[in-house]
């Protein structure tokens, strides 16, 4: 019997993708059967994951950062330099009210504020919204309803310091995985809606130490363990090899923010002009007949929202999310309407010499806490910690049901070619010559043990016997810089900016604990696995 040429290669075809299939499964190196290896608990048919909601990827690339177009001041702060990004996921705008909102409520649900014990952790999170207070203006209805009303739902968030934005990023982290556990049937539904304080859900925990975050015996929020006849039911649940959970997310490094805001062109185009106002971003064209600004921007004094005839940005303070033209990469708003938080410590040069790859200052390599049962600890409703920031105000530095970590000690770092430090914030920050202590011949007093800044010391608050607070107040009037180890990046132009700000490569600093009504955030996420989309390194060409 003749059997057709199209069925003949349909068959060849399928039989090679079956044996492609099923070649994954036997090891190249044993030719043992993987699936019997690792008990089916790794994923040998894992796919690149798309990103989480709201996120747009942003594949990776070299770039001059600190290439600004005018620096009327000459300052060091803009030198440029060769940079490469690797691929990474950001969120298209900046984060809520309305998401925000969503953090806050879920705290008070899980740790409500009525309970002395957690009263600290409502408060530690919540945005100031005194910010919009001012000694020659009238704000009073924005610090009562920008944040909370449905009216300012997609407006930016303000009022957030450094510290609770990259909280923020943390808990979303972790409801991000939570659902995902949900949606597999791993975790019962019930989990989002009662309050779980003792064991609230956390990634690292889940996969590193289920065992102290679930009762193995008797615990109803995880589904798998109901009618299953097993010794010990924590072995159901997805481990990291399943390729099931989310990459952290966090506030994105100065450079990759950076990278993001110049769009694909990766490189400035010209100052484009249309009556006396400036327009810095890239490959974005003007309707001459009906012109606007395309920024959320302060354009002169006194002029918050409109410039000469009917060119306006239609703003006076913030406005929504998503209201102007996003750049290349569809990320709305990297510049005006609110500046943002980046990850990075600021320093006023950036080193390339030494790191032009993914450049990032700020590290702290921390460990997990091992108990007295050589198991991982977990922070427990007497032992989470509530510090009080120089301004005052109350911050949690881990929730109950979080890993507990510490610094790298010397069994980390020993021999260690790549770390020698486990905070290494001030590295390759200048010689000690060069060290504003530096006396020739003289012995060198370390403040801080950072000799190249004299910031002034944090305010210390202590309580008295009457639980007041005291602020001791640094009484030096030989200070020569506001930099230190607390002092954090914050990029792009605000609706209370002049143009001059809403270059991508500009960068300005503000303590961490300290917030405004003009600074903002959003989230980034790394792209694991593959660096950039599926195509071909050896394309040819066919002319």
């Amino acid at each position: 019997m003749n059997i057709p040429a199209f069925f003949v290669s349909t068959l060849l075809v399928f039989s090679f993708l079956l044996s492609a299939c099923n070649s994954k499964t036997i090891s190249s190196g044993t030719g043992r059967n993987l699936n019997k290896v690792f008990d089916d608990r790794y994923n040998l048919n894992f796919k690149q994951s798309p990103s989480a909601s709201g996120l747009i990827l942003i594949e990776g690339g070299s770039f001059t950062q600190g290439l600004v177009e005018n620096n009327i001041m000459n300052e060091w702060n803009y030198k440029p330099t060769q940079q490469h990004v690797m691929s990474f996921f950001m969120d298209e705008t900046e984060v809520t009210n309305l998401m925000y909102l969503e953090y806050i409520t879920w705290l008070e649900k899980v740790f409500p504020s009525s309970n002395p014990i957690y009263k600290l952790i409502h408060e530690g999170a919540l945005p100031d919204t005194l910010v919009w207070k001012s000694p020659l203006g009238y704000f009073d209805e924005l610090t009562l309803t920008y944040f909370r009303h449905p009216a300012y739902a997609d407006y930016p968030v303000v009022g957030v310091n450094w510290l609770q934005a990259v909280q923020y990023a943390e808990w979303r982290t972790d409801r991000i995985n939570e659902s995902i556990l949900i949606d597999e049937g791993y975790l019962n539904e019930d989990l989002n809606d009662q309050p779980v304080s003792e064991r609230a859900f956390n990634t690292s925990a889940f996969l590193k130490a289920p065992e102290a975050l679930f009762d193995s015996e008797n615990d109803s929020l995880l589904a798998p363990f109901t009618d299953v006849d097993i010794d010990n039911p924590l072995d159901l649940l997805p481990r990291l090899e399943s390729g099931l959970f989310k990459p952290t997310f966090r506030l994105p490094t100065e450079s990759e923010w950076e990278y993001a805001a110049l769009g694909k062109t990766r490189k400035k185009t010209n100052t484009s002009r249309l009556g006396k106002t400036k327009f810095p971003w890239a490959s974005q064209r003007h309707n001459q007949k009906s012109p606007r600004l395309m920024a959320n921007f302060k354009l002169r004094e006194g002029n918050y929202g409109s410039g000469p005839g009917k060119v306006t940005d239609r703003d006076i303070i913030t406005n929504k999310v998503k209201s102007y033209p996003p750049n290349d990469y569809g990320l709305y708003d990297m510049q005006g309407n609110v500046a943002e938080w980046v990850l990075d410590i600021y320093r006023p040069i950036v080193d390339n010499e030494e790191s032009d790859l993914n450049y990032y200052r700020g590290n702290n390599f921390q460990k997990e806490v091992i108990g007295p049962d050589g198991k991982i600890q977990l922070v427990s409703l007497d032992r989470f910690r509530v510090d009080t920031l120089p301004n005052g105000r109350p911050i949690v530095q881990s929730l109950p049901g979080e890993i507990e970590y510490a610094n790298f000690d010397d069994a980390e770092t020993f021999m260690r070619t790549n770390i020698d430090n486990p905070s290494p914030i001030a590295h390759n920050d200048g010689d000690v010559e060069s060290s504003i202590f530096y006396r020739y011949g003289e012995e060198i007093q370390y403040y801080d043990a950072d000799p190249m800044y004299n910031s002034p010391r944090h305010i210390q608050i202590t309580l008295d016997q009457d639980g007041e607070l005291i602020r001791e107040y640094d009484p030096s009037n030989y200070r020569t810089t506001l930099i230190s180890n607390q002092s954090r990046v914050y990029k792009g132009g605000s609706w209370k900016d002049r143009a001059y700000w809403l270059d991508p490569a500009k960068r300005r600093l503000l303590p961490q604990y300290l917030s405004t009504n003009y600074i903002g955030f959003r989230c980034a996420m790394s792209q694991i696995g593959q660096n950039s989309k599926s195509r071909s390194i050896f394309r040819r060409n066919s002319r």
